[in-house]
C-alpha cells in the first residue's frame, strides 16, 4: 500500500492508524447529514434521517439506486462526525454534588417509603431504614400504605432489634409524618410528634430534590427493589413481609460495594456502643402489651396508689392500659387504634396523686339548658330572651327547678303568641323573673282582662219602648209628656 502510494511518505503517516474511506462521506449525503444533526440535535433518530436520505438522494434526486450503507453504517458515521468535531452538540448541563461527610456512628438513621406491584395485582408496601455510619438496613412490608402509627411501630421496632436508639432522625417530606412545612417551619402529625417526643429524637427533613442528604436511603429502596423483589414477584405479600428479615441479614452480611465494609461488623464495632438507651414506648409491638384492667364505680382506673379517671360510659367495664416512659395510655381494645385517653406519668416519689380531665366530669345542674332549647323552639316570641334571661340571673342555684316550673306554666297556660309575648313584656318591666311572680303577673293580666271583656259587653237596659242595647243605641230626643206619663204609670196614678 505504502509502496505505491503517490502520497509523500512521512513518519506521522507510519504512526496513523489505518482508516477506510467513509460511504457516507459522499457530499450530498454527508451536507444533509451535518444539517439535520446541527438542527435537531442530540435527539435525532438515526432510523428517521436514513429514511430522509432515501427519500431526497434515491427517490427524488435519484443520485443512487441505493444508499451507500445501511442503518448501522450511518450510525457509525454520525459517532464519526460528532468525535471529530465536525459537529458540536450543546454540552448537557450536569448536576455536580458535593461529597458528604459519614456521620458520627449512632448518630443518624434514615427513613423512606417503597411500593412494588405483584403479580397478582396487589402491592407490597414496605418502609426502608438505613443506620447511615455502618450501612446497616432494615426493610418492614404490609399491604397497605404506612401511616404514622405503623412507621412508629417500625421504627421502635428497629431501634429495639439493634438495641438502641440514634440521636436523629432523615426524613422526606411525607404526609404521614409532616403536616405542613412553610418558610422552613415544619409541622409533624400528631403521632408522629408524640413519637419524637417521646424518645427524645431530633429531626431532620430533607428538601425537595436532594440527593446529598437522602441519596443513601433513595438508593437503599432502589436497592431493595431490584435485588430482593424481581425475583419474588409472583409471591404473596405475606410471604415477602416473612422472608424480609431474612434478606437484611444477609445484605447486612455482604460487603457494601460503596464502603467496601460489611455493614453488620462495622455496626457491632463501631455504633452499637454509640446508640443512645431505649427508652419504653406505647408503639413497641415486640415487648409491650396492652394490659385490661377494670373500671370502678368512679370511672377510674387505679395504677401505683395514683388514680386516673376515664369518661363516665365506662364506669363497672374493662379497658386496656399500656405504660410507656412518660405516659399511661388507655384503650377500648387489645389491638385496635382506639385510644381513649392519656395521663402524664408522676414522679416515683409522687403517690396517691389524682389525674382527671374536666370533660370526663358531669357537670351537674345543667337540665336547665335542655328545656331552654325546648321552650325556644315551642314558645318562642319577641321577650322570651329578656325573660330567660332574666331567669337565669336571677335564679342562679335553682335554675333547673325554675326553667322546669316555667315549661309547666306554658304548657298550661299558653293560648297565643301575642298574649304570651304581652305578659312576659309585663314580667319584665316590672323586674318580675321568677316563676312564681310570672304567675301573679298571669292572674293579674286575666282579671284585667275579664273586667274590661265585662264592661265592653253588650248590657241590657228596658225603656220606655222596650229593650235598649245601650252599647249600640243613640241619644235619641223625647218630649217631657212623654216622662210624665211613664212616671205616672210607674207611680200608679190614674187620672180618670
Amino acid at each position: 500500500k505504502y509502496y505505491t502510494s503517490e502520497d509523500e511518505f512521512t513518519k506521522e503517516k507510519m504512526t496513523e492508524s489505518y482508516q477506510k474511506n467513509r460511504a457516507f462521506d459522499e457530499p450530498n449525503c454527508k451536507s444533509i447529514i451535518i444539517k439535520c444533526m446541527n438542527s435537531i440535535g442530540k435527539q435525532l433518530k438515526i432510523s428517521s434521517l436514513y429514511d430522509l436520505l432515501q427519500e431526497k438522494l434515491v427517490e427524488e434526486a435519484r443520485l443512487f439506486d441505493k444508499l451507500p450503507g445501511n442503518e448501522q453504517t450511518l450510525r457509525n458515521y454520525c459517532k464519526y462526525l460528532v468525535t471529530s468535531g465536525q459537529v458540536e452538540y450543546e454540552a448537557k448541563k450536569r448536576r455536580i454534588y458535593d461529597i458528604m461527610d459519614i456521620p458520627e456512628p449512632g448518630n443518624q438513621v434514615q427513613v423512606d417509603y417503597g411500593v412494588q406491584k405483584l403479580l397478582d395485582g396487589t402491592h407490597f408496601h414496605f418502609i426502608a431504614l438505613l443506620l447511615r455510619h455502618s450501612r446497616l438496613l432494615y426493610i418492614k412490608g404490609m399491604d397497605h400504605k404506612f401511616d404514622a402509627e405503623a412507621t412508629c411501630n417500625a421504627l421502635y421496632t428497629f431501634f429495639s432489634l439493634i438495641g438502641g436508639r440514634p440521636k436523629q432522625l432523615v426524613i422526606d417530606q411525607d404526609s404521614c409524618m409532616i403536616y405542613e412545612e412553610k418558610y422552613g417551619e415544619i409541622t409533624t402529625t400528631k403521632v408522629f410528634g408524640d413519637f419524637l417526643a417521646e424518645q427524645d429524637l431530633k429531626l431532620y427533613v430533607c428538601y425537595k430534590a436532594d440527593p446529598e442528604s437522602k441519596g443513601s436511603i433513595e438508593n437503599t429502596v432502589k436497592f431493595v427493589k431490584l435485588n430482593y423483589l424481581p425475583s419474588r414477584l409472583n409471591w404473596s405479600v405475606k410471604e415477602l413481609c416473612n422472608d424480609a428479615p431474612n434478606w437484611c441479614r444477609r445484605k447486612n452480611l455482604r460487603i457494601h460495594r460503596t464502603e467496601y465494609w460489611i455493614p453488620n461488623d462495622r455496626f457491632i464495632e463501631y455504633e452499637k456502643n454509640a446508640l443512645l438507651p431505649l427508652y419504653p414506648s406505647q408503639y413497641d409491638v415486640l415487648n409491650n402489651k396492652r394490659l385490661i384492667c377494670r373500671v370502678d364505680k368512679t370511672h377510674a382506673v387505679r395504677f401505683q396508689t395514683n388514680t386516673y379517671v376515664l369518661p363516665r360510659e365506662y364506669s363497672y367495664g374493662y379497658v386496656y392500659k399500656k405504660i410507656t416512659k412518660n405516659s399511661i395510655l388507655f384503650y377500648k381494645t387489645e389491638t385496635g387504634n382506639d385510644l381513649i385517653c392519656s395521663y402524664p406519668l408522676p414522679p416515683i416519689e409522687e403517690k396517691h396523686k389524682k389525674f382527671f380531665n374536666s370533660e370526663f366530669k358531669q357537670e351537674r345542674g345543667r337540665d336547665w339548658e335542655k328545656i331552654n332549647d325546648e321552650i325556644f323552639k315551642k314558645y318562642s316570641c319577641k321577650n322570651m330572651l329578656h325573660y330567660i334571661n332574666g331567669l337565669k340571673k336571677e335564679n342562679v342555684r335553682h335554675r333547673n327547678s325554675q326553667f322546669a316550673a316555667f315549661l309547666r306554666l306554658l304548657n298550661e297556660r299558653f293560648t297565643t303568641t301575642e298574649e304570651l309575648d304581652e305578659i312576659l313584656g309585663i314580667a319584665c318591666d316590672n323586674f318580675r323573673y321568677q316563676v312564681g311572680q310570672l304567675y301573679d303577673v298571669w292572674n293579674s293580666y286575666w282579671k284585667e282582662r275579664n273586667i274590661v271583656a265585662e264592661t265592653k259587653k253588650q248590657q241590657k237596659y228596658i225603656g220606655i219602648h222596650g229593650t235598649l242595647d245601650l252599647e249600640n243605641s243613640t241619644v235619641q230626643y223625647r218630649n217631657t209628656e212623654d216622662y210624665q206619663q211613664y212616671f205616672d204609670k210607674q207611680a200608679g196614678v190614674n187620672y180618670d
